[in-house]
């Protein structure tokens, strides 16, 4: 039996107008935001879904409530979701982390996996997939045959892409982009994994 597993993006948010890291810190979902919330809920109202879990951050819980809207599904909470660490970066412009911190923030935008995460104080993309990963298996265990909804951040989607596309930690930024409530579907059959960027397949 397969399963289904849709990852998707909270809504825009108050810094990523402003291009502030967010990570575990929080910002409110802008106008757009509750917008494209709301049309994700229509894109995806005629798909039955068995379960919906959430990162813990508000942006989340807040996108995942209106997907919501009137099924009969309580949602699930869990710090397993929670987007990367970005430490003492967080809440801070691109623009003042690249000035303060020039070698790491390159090394995060073009060695991904060279980033150690010395200056910053955060998780590294490797510590995201120690920690993501094996939440994925326990919801693919618990949900045989399901289809589920997950509500999370954009580092912890390309994490899972790059792991599950079985691609090298170093093109991890070569992924699609991952607009706000865009979605990314992983399908596990008993002998393989298909990779799916809303609706159309990946591998």
């Amino acid at each position: 039996m397969n399963t289904t597993l849709f990852f998707v993006r909270s809504g825009e948010t108050e810094w990523d107008i402003e291009q502030r890291m967010q990570g575990r810190k929080d910002s409110l979902l802008t106008s757009v935001g509750i917008e494209q919330a709301k049309t994700l809920a229509q894109r995806l109202e005629h798909i039955h879904f068995h379960a919906i879990y959430s990162s813990e951050s508000k942006r989340a819980c807040d996108t995942a409530s209106y997907i919501l809207h009137n099924r009969k599904i309580k949602l699930k909470r869990t710090t397993d979701l929670m987007e990367m660490s970005f430490g003492d970066w967080e809440g801070r412009t691109l623009s003042d982390i690249q000035l303060n911190y020039p070698d790491e923030y390159h090394l995060f935008w073009k060695k991904p996996n060279e980033y150690e995460a010395k200056e910053s104080k955060g998780e590294t993309f490797i510590d995201v997939q120690e920690r993501v990963i094996p939440f994925v298996q326990i919801i693919v265990e618990r949900h045989v045959g399901e289809t589920i909804l997950l509500v999370t951040d954009t580092c912890v989607i390309k994490t899972l892409f790059n792991f599950y596309s079985g691609s090298d930690l170093s093109t991890l930024w070569d992924s699609p982009n991952y607009d706000s409530t865009s979605s990314f579907i992983l399908e596990f059959t008993p002998n393989e994994v298909h990779l799916s960027f809303e609706g159309e397949r990946l591998g």
